[in-house]
Parts: structure tokens; C-alpha cells; sequence
């Protein structure tokens, strides 16, 4: 079975997106974003993904979380769940 490389992005997928919120694109669409809790004086800060991220589990999936910290376990569950969002 062949395997597809698709490219995700650290980028703004369009001029109509809001450049103070870092995304991740994928094929010209926003896949996921982070959200700082410091720059919009939130609780927390928020990670959460599209509807073009392939997270599709059932009738219901959460598609934002909550961040208070960023510990190694968690940067593994974020990279774990992009590389899912990517398909």
C-alpha cells in the first residue's frame, strides 16, 4: 500500500484569515490554530482544529482544547492529533 505526503504549513492558507492567529494549513485550508490566552486575555489558551481535519470519531468529537501549560505530554497529543487531522 503507497503512502501520500502531505505538506501542513505554519502559514495564514489565505488573505481572508486573521494573521494574529498562528494556523496550520493543509492543501490551501485552515487544519488547526492556537489561540494565546496572554494576547486574548483568556483563562487559557485554546488549540483546536477545523472541519477540515479528519478527527471524525462517531457523532461527536471534541475539535478545541483547553491549554493551561505545554509539558512534553501534551506536545505529543497535539502532534499525535495533526498528524490524524492530516488523514
Amino acid at each position: 500500500m503507497g503512502t501520500t505526503s502531505r505538506s501542513v504549513r505554519f502559514r495564514p492558507p489565505n488573505e481572508s484569515h486573521d494573521p494574529r492567529l498562528p494556523a496550520y494549513s493543509a492543501d490551501g485550508k485552515v487544519l488547526c490554530f492556537f489561540q494565546s490566552a496572554q494576547k486574548f486575555k483568556t483563562r487559557y489558551a485554546t488549540f483546536g482544529f477545523s472541519d477540515a481535519a479528519h478527527l471524525d470519531d462517531g457523532a461527536l468529537w471534541p475539535v478545541a482544547f483547553a491549554m493551561k501549560e505545554l509539558t512534553a505530554a501534551e506536545e505529543a497529543r497535539i502532534s499525535a492529533l495533526i498528524k490524524q487531522a492530516v488523514g
